[in-house]
């Protein structure tokens, strides 16, 4: 049976959004607890409501066998909201 190290991370409408509309940058959002530098990007989907996932693999992250629930990682951000949000 296949088994990989992944986790999944959703990617915030709130900060999509604000790139997308508002110009923000890397310079207005900060991680502050992440991902492994080492973690490799794996693919990315949206579900059924239009929520965006990111999926990651690296040797830290639990075993995950093929076609079962991958685990969520949740990032922390900080969000310096310019003056003219």
């Amino acid at each position: 049976m296949n088994e990989t190290n992944l986790v999944k991370v959703q990617i915030t409408n709130e900060i999509i959004v604000g790139m997308l509309t508002k110009g923000w940058s890397a310079k207005h959002i900060t991680c502050i607890e992440g991902l492994p530098e080492s973690a490799k990007y794996v693919r990315g989907y949206t579900d059924e409501r239009g929520d965006a996932f990111w999926i990651f693999e690296d040797k830290s992250f639990e075993m995950v066998r093929h076609g079962r629930e991958i685990p969520s990682l949740t990032p922390i951000f900080q969000i310096e909201y310019p003056e003219d949000y």
